[in-house]
């Protein structure tokens, strides 16, 4: 599979099928790998899927700067998609890749067709709830410092023990496989890549999405938690031509848990907005 070689990096990419192109953007920590069911639904249904990875993150790797942010993705992902020279994909991320599709949606809104975005935040900072755990529970050097103490491995258990005390069972997932080939992913991260990732996240702020001017769906699974899920009603708010669907029977990793209810949302979107 090609690398498109940039000024900066090295992105990794799999281009499949032919038609309109959707461009999917997998989470935090994770890869491309998140989005194959996807990808195996929607081909077969005459779409073009391009999944690649983040910088950072699986085959494209790590990279010298010492500090990542929302707007350097997106920035990345300008000119992947200038370089390969897409014309108005869809695109569609999930978590960290939803924040990245806000941003890249709010400053080049006439170079998409749709936007699908997953359970995610529209600001790590956006209601009283989100500052009060962003500044006083979980601030930043807590976590970034714990990552280096503990080592990724240990840190990564530590991080489904958290959220399942402090989110529920339901919010992490109930199918163990998922949260293993979650974890799997993790661990092959390294501590200083970990927490500049982590970084991008915690500091990620409201982006003028108000500009955005195409069909937006915003996806939350049903066990999503209530901070999200108060984003996404948030965004709704904001984005003229959007609308929330709810996927029954799923947390936070909504298109892994229910894939055949997250596929055929997606698909019916296309279908109602007459993408195709």
């Amino acid at each position: 599979m090609p690398y498109y070689v940039g000024e900066s990096l090295s992105i990794y990419y799999e281009v499949s099928g032919d038609g309109k192109p959707i461009v999917f953007i997998h989470g935090a920590w994770i890869s491309h790998k998140l989005w194959l069911s996807q990808r195996d639904f929607l081909v077969k249904l005459g779409y073009q899927v391009i999944l690649y990875d983040v910088r950072g993150h699986g085959k494209t790797g790590p990279s010298k700067l010492n500090y990542y942010s929302i707007e350097l993705f997106a920035g990345d992902l300008y000119e992947f998609l200038e370089g390969i020279n897409l014309q108005k994909p869809v695109i569609c991320g999930l978590s960290m890749g939803g924040m990245i599709a806000q941003c890249y949606g709010a400053q080049y809104p006439d170079k998409i067709s749709a936007l699908i975005l997953c359970d995610t935040a529209a600001s790590t900072a956006l209601t009283l709830s989100d500052k009060l755990v962003k500044y006083i529970l979980a601030p930043k050097w807590m976590f970034t410092g714990l990552v280096k103490l503990f080592g990724i491995k240990r840190y990564t258990d530590f991080v489904f023990w958290f959220a399942k005390v402090t989110k529920e069972r339901k919010w992490v997932g109930q199918n163990p496989e998922i949260e293993a080939y979650e974890k799997s992913e993790m661990i092959n991260l390294s501590v200083s890549e970990y927490n500049k990732i982590f970084s991008a996240l915690y500091d990620f702020s409201l982006q003028p999405i108000e500009k955005i001017n195409v069909p937006v769906l915003i996806i939350n699974g049903e066990f999503e938690s209530r901070l999200i899920l108060k984003h996404g009603k948030f965004i709704n708010s904001i984005i003229p031509q959007s609308h929330i669907q709810i996927i029954n029977n799923a947390g936070h990793a909504s298109n892994l848990e229910n894939p055949e209810a997250f596929n055929n949302c997606i698909y019916n979107f296309f279908q109602k907005t007459h993408i195709t």
